[in-house]
């Protein structure tokens, strides 16, 4: 979890922000991190999960201020796990915020990045409201096809 979301969660204003941490299970005990000056693609912050480098968690700003999606680069697929940065694949293809945004210009920004990070890295894009999440991930359809720009 990134420290930011953590403070937040636990921050004067959290239940109004929409967190609930009173509900969280006593044992839970989540490793916090701080993003690191390692680019990935248009992100110029990450924090490295696994020696390989093959796991990264960005940091997509925009529906919480300390959201962060996970890229995931693997043989088979490259696949981001994009939580709340969109309900739907074709929302962010459309680079249209939707759904609760803390601050809307902030969302736009991760948006772009995340629509040049599927398409640099050909990732299976997959948010964590989409209904056709699965079939991509099962398929390994990635958000903007090898060469082409996408809508």
């Amino acid at each position: 979890m990134s420290r930011r979301e953590y403070q937040d969660a636990l921050g004067f204003r959290a239940q109004v922000s929409g967190y609930l941490p009173h509900r969280w299970p006593a044992w839970f005990q989540p490793t916090l991190v701080d993003m690191q000056p390692e680019a990935v693609g248009p992100f110029t912050h990450s924090f490295r999960l696994t020696q390989a480098g093959d796991v990264h968690v960005l940091p997509t700003p925009g529906h919480t201020p300390g959201h962060v999606s996970v890229l995931v680069n693997a043989p088979e697929a490259n696949t981001l796990l994009a939580g709340d940065v969109s309900h739907t694949q074709a929302l962010m293809l459309q680079q249209r915020v939707d759904g609760v945004s803390s601050d809307r210009a902030v969302s736009q920004d991760t948006l772009a990045k995340v629509r040049m990070l599927c398409q640099s890295q050909s990732a299976v894009y997959l948010p964590s409201h989409d209904p056709d999440s699965l079939d991509r991930l099962m398929q390994r359809t990635p958000a903007i096809p090898p060469g082409e720009v996408g809508p």
